[in-house]
């Protein structure tokens, strides 16, 4: 990654494709998706933040997603349906079995990525047959404190403000039937949290595979 050119860039770069959405009125780019097709987790951009081995032995297609990226002009529903139009042709095109990657929130407090935690944990949202924790480079100090201040579960204005800081990209995951793994990872060099997601094919709602012809 470089600051001095004014772009984010890295090595993954040259091994994944890049899905593009162009506003065909101005030429101008409003969106992009990072995507790679994984037969190794262990290659994965996933693998640098989290501890994959339960999911390694598996001899599943993954499909990674990664860096997304839409103008801040463009941010509504229609931009993040047609990154997932995108998505589901390039998912018939590799026949993956399932989606993985991390989904970013812009916070850097262990006490918000607690709640938000918890929130999900509450909405059903966090996978328990599947296992998994942040490297320890990655692990965020105090987590367990704060996961077990907010007790039992949260008070509404709690959940609504954990609602608030979840943003439509992951909302929209949640609708397809993605789950969150387990605990946040803090990325420093981002100064937000990563939740290592995975979203299976057949989870994938009824909409989505009649609309876009999922096989």
């Amino acid at each position: 990654e470089s600051a001095e050119v004014g772009m984010d860039f890295d090595k993954f770069d040259q091994i994944f494709d890049h899905l593009i959405i162009i506003d065909k009125k101005t030429d101008q780019i409003v969106g992009t998706y990072r995507i790679c097709v994984l037969k190794n987790l262990k290659q994965s951009y996933t693998a640098l933040e989290f501890d994959l081995r339960d999911l390694i032995d598996s001899d599943e297609i993954y499909l990674e997603l990664g860096r997304a990226c839409i103008r801040k002009d463009y941010r509504k529903g229609s931009i993040v349906l047609l990154l997932w139009r995108g998505i589901a042709e390039y998912l018939n095109s590799c026949r993956a079995s399932a989606l993985i990657g991390c989904s970013s929130i812009k916070v850097h407090t262990t006490r918000n990525a607690a709640l938000i935690y918890k929130y999900l944990e509450e909405q059903n949202f966090i996978a328990e047959e599947l296992s998994s924790f942040p490297k320890s480079s990655f692990i965020m100090r105090d987590f367990d404190i704060w996961y077990m201040y907010f007790g039992k579960s949260l008070t509404y204005y709690q959940s609504e403000e954990a609602k608030s800081l979840i943003p439509p990209l992951l909302n929209s995951y949640f609708k397809l039937g993605a789950k969150v793994i387990c605990e946040p990872a803090y990325d420093r060099d981002f100064n937000c949290i990563d939740f290592l997601t995975v979203l299976k094919k057949e989870d994938l709602s009824n909409f989505l595979a009649r609309k876009f012809r999922i096989e």
